[in-house]
């Protein structure tokens, strides 16, 4: 299984510092959510985050 989930630059109605910060934390939440029952099921073997 591969998954890419993108995370916005920041820009528009949820730019500048606040924006990327609360976009940085969604995307953690989401990888938690989906990354934790895959790993323990045995289907998800590595996975990578480039900030």
């Amino acid at each position: 299984m591969v998954a890419r989930l993108h995370r916005p630059s920041g820009t528009g109605a949820m730019g500048g510092a606040g924006g990327v910060s609360r976009s940085n934390s969604v995307l953690l939440e989401l990888d938690q959510a989906v990354g934790t029952p895959l790993a323990a099921a045995g289907v998800l073997q590595n996975a990578v985050r480039a900030d």
